[in-house]
């Protein structure tokens, strides 16, 4: 899942809670391990005192690897002819 839907995800997610929660994009960018210059604690300050999005923000750090794994090996499949 690319960055922008799983942005979208957590925008649907947190909008359905009515948390006041950082940006969804704040969240998965620091969720792929990304610094947020000048606004990058204060980001972490709303993640902490917001349970919902810091549950998202756990969930997305906990799937980046094996979900980037799983797409390196469809696209090695894929290159192979066997997807």
């Amino acid at each position: 899942m690319d960055d922008m839907r799983l942005a979208e995800l957590y925008r649907r997610a947190l909008a359905r809670t009515g948390a006041a929660a950082p940006a969804a994009d704040d969240l998965v960018a620091l969720a792929a391990g990304r610094h947020l210059g000048d606004r990058h604690e204060a980001v972490l300050a709303a993640l902490a005192a917001t349970p919902e999005a810091l549950a998202m923000f756990r969930m997305a750090q906990a799937s980046a690897q094996p979900a980037s794994a799983l797409a390196l090996e469809l696209d090695a499949l894929s290159r192979r002819g066997s997807v």
